[in-house]
């Protein structure tokens, strides 16, 4: 998961300020070989050999993991979901609300206070 997963781990555990205790996970890699490079030739791969190399990393990955305390959390990262541009999504729900927060939306936090009135509706965007 270390390729694909590490990012939103990190910022799980740092948002919770608890570890991960256990993990159980699936992954799978759908392209089993790509176009070698040439050298060092960047993130594009451009330039390349003509030959085909195997792949050593995951192109999904689906796991739920145990925190400290005992919150669970799901997550999921994958180089497949097309349209997307960074989409390091985090959702924190817990007894007395919620939150919400999208890099493909950087500039907005979505927040639920559930202790406040049913009336008063659902998430509250906060610029």
């Amino acid at each position: 998961l270390g390729d694909i997963g590490a990012h939103i781990i990190d910022t799980a555990q740092f948002i919770v300020g608890r570890s991960l205790t256990g993990v159980s996970a699936i992954t799978e890699t759908f392209v089993k070989q790509r176009p070698l490079a040439e050298g060092s030739s960047g993130l594009a791969g451009q330039g390349g050999t003509g030959e085909m190399g195997e792949v050593t990393v995951d192109d999904a990955a689906l796991f739920i993991g145990r925190f400290e305390g005992g919150a669970l959390g799901s997550f999921e990262a994958t180089r497949f979901a097309a349209g997307r541009k960074n989409a390091l999504r985090i959702e924190i729900n817990g007894s007395l609300g919620s939150l919400s927060f999208d890099f493909e939306a950087m500039n907005e936090l979505w927040f639920h206070d559930h202790t406040l009135d049913a009336a008063e509706g659902g998430f509250r965007r906060i610029l």
